[in-house]
């Protein structure tokens, strides 16, 4: 039971590590991690939520596909589901909320598009917020690689002890 407790608690601490370094890396690899802020997404995505988008070729984005864009203003991020593709003058999607009566008032141009939501997990997404700060990369990476050491050299010395 004490082995099972410690084995859960050092999986926990690396899942941290992994997301935390994931949050960091990601962006550099043409992914992106974020939190759902507004309800226009329900019931598909909830608010709280973390969504991961994975980079795609615009030109391979369809009708019903949830991407993540730069809005018109460029300061800040949102994620809708496209509605319809538009190829007349130069690739562009409409999209729409959800939970929204109408589409969004601007079409999306390629070069806005961020990536394809790929993954989505519910009420989690607060993390991601806290992980973009110097506490939360503390807390999400070093604190954890800390207790992992300390556990390892606990380990070892009682190994140690035992045989000498």
């Amino acid at each position: 039971m004490k082995k099972a407790a410690v084995i859960s608690f050092l999986t926990l601490l690396v899942l941290v590590m992994i997301l935390t370094a994931l949050t960091y890396i990601g962006p550099h690899l043409g992914f992106y991690f974020g939190r759902i802020s507004s309800r226009s997404m329900e019931p598909e995505l909830k608010t709280g939520s973390l969504i991961v988008s994975c980079p795609v070729d615009t030109d391979k984005i369809k009708v019903e596909d949830i991407i993540t864009f730069n809005n018109r203003q460029g300061s800040n991020r949102m994620v809708h589901r496209v509605i319809e593709v538009r190829t007349e003058s130069r690739l562009e999607f409409i999209t729409k909320g959800d939970a929204n009566l109408m589409a969004d008032s601007s079409p999306v141009i390629a070069d806005a598009v961020l990536g394809r939501v790929c993954l989505h997990i519910p009420g989690i997404g607060s993390l991601v917020d806290l992980q973009g700060t110097t506490a939360g990369f503390i807390c999400g990476l070093v604190c954890p690689a800390v207790i992992i050491v300390i556990f390892i050299g606990w380990y070892l010395l009682k190994s140690i002890l035992r045989n000498a």
